[in-house]
């Protein structure tokens, strides 16, 4: 009889255990102790959703007796069932509280709760961190006790306990465990006890402490979440800083840079920590030898600009950068788009504009900058990216300023660049040898001298490229003239000249000739010798729309003619050469605008990146809207209080934080009673039951005789009811029937990952197995909470599981009829006090 009642309840005695529910073929040990109960198989994993984070060797053991049988899993053995699951399948609580079939939550996983995600990875995660030691047992390690009794065995829970930590992007819950576990318990680390153990996973066989790593590289310099550290210890942050060489060789020889093959490649997190290496910065091969990287160190220099974080290290890690402080710069593209280009009198003052106004804006983001701009190492970093080369080039950019404030004290307001808009040269030549005359060939002619002459043209097409939005002018230059060579004789009368004409130009924008839109343009200086003659078009009439598509067209001609002198009886002849060349690299005039040092105010608009990481800050000049500066990946601070989540931005002109955006935080209000229905729960909320079958206590000689019924409640209430915050959960029952015994009520709140955050079996109101009549129907069950030991992300999507059972029995004497017994149990509603 006692063994139906341990079967009914799904639960045997040891030895019971023994003979009906475990295999003596198996390699895992499961006995703890004789008064230890076994669940029988298909309600392991209920047992183990309910108990996950219990600290038990029982627990631990099912675990293992459950993944080492789905490994060893035979069909042929087990009437045809295609899994472990395929054969106990049962229902349990998952997270949420939501009733399931263990076979829906792993169908997506072959049917194996091994290295599934979701409910029984959370589960299994709990479990880790109950009991520490069943991460070195799982792993075979030498100084813990074995949990198979044999090598087979050992290797298959090896190779699971490893798949679970080289996927730590697909398995959070586990992941999340390790972190927790190996910062309370760095024994796992110290040392490196992992490294003399190997798994493979996935066809490739690594020590069990590349697998750690990892798990715990996806960590590697992740904020805490209220920003005030990281979430690695120190102990776990040296231990993955420890094997940086490794992995960056590793990296590299995986071949084209790209790292498909290889951890970094594979984890962020890892690209991440040897891409802010010494290494990385001085250009280091896979075979460890500084310089042998191709191309690495600039696309790891264009991943840490990307990131906004450690550019200034990154940089004062290459040996040839040592820049005081610039470590303490995170945003390279935020310091060279700030930085206004003072010199803090590092530069001849008498190239300052105003010598004064460079030592007194003398602060670390200008010298830091202009450090930078001297230093050739760091130049070749930023001219080889993409964001920052036009920041440092372009129109506006550092150089801009730089040189708008070091042209000297009598500076114009502009300056002055070189765009290259066609062929470097263009020359065209034309001779002509018709200029001779000789008496004794006849061709002296009255003595009237002869002509020759050659003309040459050259066009050139200037691009959009040099109608810069702050372009005022655009100068050509024309070189090269004709030229005369008298090759016998007496040299005549001839004209040459080294001062090519514009004979034709246009300027097309849209499809449209708009030469009407701009003046006539003008020659600067005449251009004698070698010195070439140069042309220059104001277009600071055009618009944008103009200038986006437009094209300038020149043409340029030279021409000469020759006559020599032809005395009768005697002979000359020559030859004449006309020449012109068009340069193809144009200068630009621009103005520029230096709002700083006329004294002008910045405003500044900022919106939160995808990422919520970062932010893109846009500054605009208070006095000329059209003088703006744009960081695209400014770092953001995140501030929590009681009420809401606040995102803001260190804007530097501003020389303060901007808030971007603020987020209302939910929580519950205080005492909020709330029905309970199927849409909110799962189970049954209402049970009854009537029995009219009469009891006689001891057969025909009972002195009393009764009916009796029982009722079993199981349901659960769904995440998202109870909200962070909460102080205690009460449940309200209904009025239950006079002769009813309350008894065995369970209340237990668990958190989003499975973990017990309160339960009443300390904290009931009454007490289990008491007449409901003596609570005098108040019907109050109570879990109390503390919040500060639970964080936001436990209470979100917490759930509560509730069991109880109730009996109703009706006595009377023999030779009466006991009325028949009703029993029932009705859960109405809960009470939650924030």
């Amino acid at each position: 009889m006692k063994i139906l009642k341990y079967i009914k309840r799904g639960i045997l005695p040891l030895t019971v255990a023994f003979s009906l529910a475990l295999p003596t073929t198996s390699h895992i040990v499961y006995a703890e102790s004789t008064n230890t109960f076994v669940p029988f198989r298909n309600y392991i994993p209920a047992y183990l959703a309910k108990n996950s984070d219990t600290t038990s060797e029982l627990v631990t053991k099912l675990w293992a007796k459950l993944f080492y049988e789905e490994s060893t899993w035979s069909p042929n053995s087990n009437q045809g069932k295609i899994s472990w699951v395929d054969k106990y399948d049962d229902t349990f609580f998952g997270l949420g509280g939501t009733e399931k079939r263990v076979s829906d939550v792993v169908k997506n996983n072959n049917g194996n709760i091994a290295l599934s995600t979701g409910d029984f990875e959370a589960f299994f995660a709990n479990t880790l961190l109950a009991n520490p030691k069943f991460f070195g047992q799982l792993l075979g390690l030498n100084r813990y006790k074995a949990i198979s009794d044999n090598t087979s065995g050992t290797a298959y829970l090896r190779e699971i306990m490893c798949s679970y930590l080289a996927q730590p992007d697909k398995y959070k819950y586990v992941s999340e465990a390790i972190l927790k576990l190996t910062a309370d318990h760095p024994e796992y680390l110290v040392g490196k006890p992992l490294a003399q153990v190997s798994a493979t996973v996935n066809g490739v066989n690594k020590t069990a402490d590349y697998w750690l790593l990892t798990t715990l590289a996806s960590f590697y310099k992740v904020k805490t979440a209220d920003g005030s550290g990281y979430v690695l210890s120190t102990k776990q942050t040296s231990w993955v800083e420890s094997y940086q060489l490794a992995l960056y060789k590793e990296y590299i020889n995986a071949g084209g840079y790209q790292g498909n093959n290889s951890l970094a490649g594979k984890y962020p997190s890892i690209y991440e920590l040897i891409a802010r290496s010494k290494y990385a910065a001085n250009n280091y091969g896979g075979d460890g030898v500084k310089g042998n990287g191709g191309n690495a160190a600039q696309n790891f220099f264009n991943y840490i600009v990307s990131t906004g974080k450690g550019g200034g290290a990154w940089l004062n890690l290459n040996d040839n950068i040592s820049i005081t402080g610039l470590d303490t710069i995170d945003n390279i593209e935020e310091l060279i788009g700030m930085a206004e280009g003072y010199c803090g009198g590092l530069e001849n003052y008498l190239l300052c504009d105003s010598s004064v106004n460079c030592r007194k804006n003398a602060v670390p983001i200008e010298l830091y900058m202009y450090k930078l701009y001297k230093n050739n190492t760091a130049v070749n970093f930023i001219n080889g990216n993409s964001t920052l080369n036009p920041l440092l080039n372009g129109t506006g950019g550092y150089i801009e300023r730089f040189k708008a404030k070091h042209l000297g004290r009598n500076a114009n307001g502009t300056l002055s660049q070189y765009i290259y808009a066609g062929p470097n040269a263009i020359e065209k030549k034309e001779n002509s040898w018709s200029c001779a005359c000789w008496d004794n060939l006849g061709y002296h002619d009255g003595g009237r001298p002869k002509t020759c002459s050659a003309s040459v043209s050259a066009t050139l097409s200037v691009g959009s490229a040099a109608f810069l939005p702050t372009a005022k002018y655009i100068i050509i230059s024309a070189t090269d003239g004709t030229s005369l060579a008298v090759t016998s004789g007496n040299q005549g009368n001839g004209k040459w000249t080294n001062r090519p004409d514009l004979s034709n130009w246009s300027l097309i924008s849209n499809g449209v000739n708009i030469k009407s839109a701009i003046p006539e343009p003008t020659y600067i200086g005449e251009g004698t010798g070698s010195s070439p003659r140069r042309l220059r078009f104001d277009i600071s009439s055009l618009s944008a729309t103009q200038r986006a598509n437009a094209t300038l067209y020149v043409q340029f001609e030279s021409y000469d003619s020759y006559s020599p002198n032809c005395p009768n009886g005697s002979g000359s002849h020559g030859t004449v050469t006309a020449k012109v060349g068009v340069s193809g690299t144009v200068e630009v005039i621009t103005t520029y605008a230096d709002c700083d040092v006329k004294g002008h105010t910045w405003n500044c608009d900022a919106t939160l990146n995808s990422d919520m990481k970062t932010a893109t800050i846009t500054y605009t000049c208070g006095k000329n809207a059209t003088h703006t500066h744009t960081i695209t990946n400014a770092p953001v601070k995140v501030t929590t209080t009681d009420s809401e989540i606040v995102y803001s931005v260190f804007a530097a002109k501003l020389n303060d934080y901007k808030v971007v955006k603020r987020v209302a935080r939910t929580t519950g209000s205080s005492d909020q009673t709330i029905l309970l229905n199927s849409s909110n729960t799962s189970g049954s909320l209402l049970v009854s039951a009537s029995s009219s079958k009469v009891n006689e206590p001891a057969g025909s000689k009972s002195s009393r005789i009764y009916t009796e019924a029982n009722v079993n409640m199981y349901c659960s209430v769904h995440a998202g009811v109870i909200k962070a915050g909460a102080k205690s959960v009460t449940l309200n029952f209904n009025k239950i029937n006079t002769k009813d015994v309350f008894k065995n009520l369970s209340i237990t709140l668990y958190s989003s990952t499975g973990k017990i955050m309160g339960t009443n079996k300390q904290t009931v109101v009454g007490t289990q197995d008491m007449d409901i009549h003596n609570s005098q129907y108040t019907n109050d069950y109570t879990v109390r909470l503390v919040p500060a030991q639970w964080t936001d992300s436990d209470y979100e999507n917490c759930y509560l599981v509730i069991s109880a059972s109730a009996c109703a029995q009706n006595w009377t004497s023999p030779g009466n009829t006991p009325s028949p017994a009703t029993a029932k149990i009705q859960l109405d509603s809960l009470t939650i006090n924030y």
